[in-house]
């Protein structure tokens, strides 16, 4: 409804544009989720707050929206943003999530094991769109680790959909391909349905993690202290419950190293905020996409590190 006056917006002078919005005519709309509770860092009293927003850009629900666009958008993309603040500074990370950028769909009856994945277009038709996809999220968020929470065995459909992935990585132009980087983490295999597990991925995420850094900024001067320099991108095939729970390792990875900077100390009631909010921005993004909250919300909610 606002595509039609958005470019009138913007072709208005200053002048004409502020009275615009200060009619308060246009009301931009996020969905996806959002909440805030109250927490403690150490002694200091703060507040976390997690943001989930979805693209309209590619929308639709689980198996009648997936892989990519020729416009490089994918289906269940998903930017996320923790954020903690207090009377004197605010952290703030970003990750997103989105599914697998290629020519792709599922059909069929939908049950565990017997998913069927077919790949609609060729590597050379679908690798113009891709490149186009990281292309935009270069331009947007700095270097792009991609986390693919796919399985890597030869019984699952997913084998060959996470294949193609790496040889399309592979055949992008050297300059966005010096910007993207890859994890594989087989999620099924490694937890075995010990979701603990999970922090498996901790040591192949760090290094990455350090250099990335995080948004920091003084509540007092309003000054930028940090920047949070890279991203990861996160998925498994609906990118829902396997992504959520590594979304929620990551955040907390960038969490404790700002914590650790700081030679700051949380206590048990902080984790469990922090996973609270994960589980129930979980829930809310799976209502959308596939109609039923996060299968694995339960766990995400204790939290990995409890």
């Amino acid at each position: 409804m606002l595509s039609p006056l958005l470019p009138f917006r913007d072709h208005l002078p200053p002048e004409a544009r502020m009275i615009l919005d200060s009619s308060q005519l246009l009301t931009s709309v996020i969905r996806g989720h959002a909440s805030s509770i109250k927490c403690r860092v150490g002694l200091t009293p703060g507040i976390m707050t997690l943001i989930s927003r979805l693209s309209c850009r590619r929308a639709g629900t689980r198996f009648n929206a997936r892989g990519i666009d020729d416009e490089g958008n994918v289906a269940n993309f998903v930017e996320t943003e923790t954020l903690i603040s207090t009377d004197e500074w605010v952290f703030s990370y970003t990750q997103i999530r989105g599914s697998v950028p290629l020519f792709w769909e599922q059909s069929g009856l939908q049950l565990p094991g017997s998913s069927k994945i077919t790949i609609t277009r060729s590597a050379e038709a679908s690798q113009p769109a891709f490149d186009l996809h990281f292309s935009i999220l270069i331009d947007k968020y700095g270097a792009v680790h991609i986390v693919n929470l796919l399985s890597r065995s030869a019984k699952t459909g997913e084998m060959t959909l996470s294949q193609e992935y790496s040889n399309h990585l592979d055949e992008m132009p050297p300059e966005v391909h010096r910007q993207v980087y890859l994890t594989n983490f087989d999620f099924h295999a490694v937890t075995g349905g010990d979701f603990r597990l999970a922090n498996n991925i901790r040591p192949l995420l760090m290094a990455a993690a350090e250099q990335f850094a995080y948004y920091l900024e003084d509540s007092t001067t309003k000054s930028i202290v940090l920047e949070q320099m890279g991203v990861f991108r996160t998925n498994c095939l609906d990118c829902l419950d396997r992504t959520n729970v590594i979304q929620g390792i990551i955040s907390q990875i960038a969490i404790d190293s700002f914590l650790g900077h700081r030679d700051q100390l949380v206590g048990e009631d902080f984790w469990i905020v922090h996973g609270g909010l994960w589980a129930d921005a979980g829930d809310a993004l799976s209502k959308i996409y596939a109609g039923t909250g996060a299968l694995k919300s339960s766990f995400t909610r204790t939290g990995p590190n409890l």
